[in-house]
């Protein structure tokens, strides 16, 4: 396994155990709102009432589960790029910030998932909550607000990339990293069936990279110990 060492980090040793905490609870969180959501098609506001109505459960689950995943992925990331760079600091730097833009899209619709639950209650009339649902989905700024998935796309493109040049962690995390998201849009193109392999193994390769990032901050952390005895005092 070929690994290029960085410099030194700057978080301590709790802090980066804790960064690989984050870097494998992010993924996974992030995988559970995926799965947890109802599938329903926004373009058929109906559907989607019934479908959030009839998997309450699933749609509350995928909220949780899409605000951890964004405090553990931002969290994990920050500290383990806590550090100077040599190489890659322009891909790390522009990474973040697309993950960053990327995640909080992602936030802000979880205010309006919220309200669609609440919509897809039987005691409403079902017609009028269907058209409000069509004018929130036709609204200018609907198209800012969903740009988070695309976006993240790109934005595990470049921080894998940046991971790979900085030598954090092993390469193949960050090419993993750099493929994930790419694997999703792949399989979008193949039907029902190419979908749900892409989904696989574009969330299979999320986990996996980011959990190798964890596993590299990690095993900083159980060397800094012995690096601080190994320092004689001045």
């Amino acid at each position: 396994m070929s690994v290029i060492h960085p410099a030194p980090p700057v978080a301590g040793p709790a802090l980066r155990m804790l960064g690989t905490v984050c870097l494998v609870l992010g993924p996974v969180a992030f995988a559970v709102a995926e799965y947890s959501a109802p599938g329903a098609s926004p373009e058929d506001p109906t559907a989607m009432l019934a479908a959030i109505g009839e998997h309450s459960v699933g749609a509350a689950t995928a909220i949780v589960a899409t605000l951890l995943s964004a405090f553990f992925l931002i969290a994990g990331i920050c500290l383990l790029t806590a550090r100077r760079f040599t190489r890659g600091r322009v891909l790390v730097a522009s990474g973040i910030g697309l993950v960053l833009w990327a995640l909080l899209s992602n936030t802000v619709l979880l205010g309006v998932n919220a309200a669609f639950i609440a919509m897809s209650d039987p005691s409403l009339d079902r017609g009028q909550m269907s058209t409000l649902l069509g004018v929130i989905g036709g609204s200018p700024l609907a198209p800012v607000a969903l740009s988070g998935h695309g976006l993240l796309v790109v934005a595990f493109v470049v921080l894998g990339i940046g991971f790979w040049r900085a030598g954090l962690g092993p390469r193949w995390a960050g090419a993993a990293i750099a493929l994930c998201g790419l694997a999703d849009v792949a399989g979008g193109f193949f039907g029902e069936t190419g979908d749900l392999v892409g989904s696989v193994l574009s969330n299979g390769l999320m986990i996996a990279g980011f959990a190798a990032e964890g596993w590299f901050l990690a095993r900083e952390a159980m060397r800094a110990p012995a690096e601080a005895v190994a320092i004689p005092a001045s």
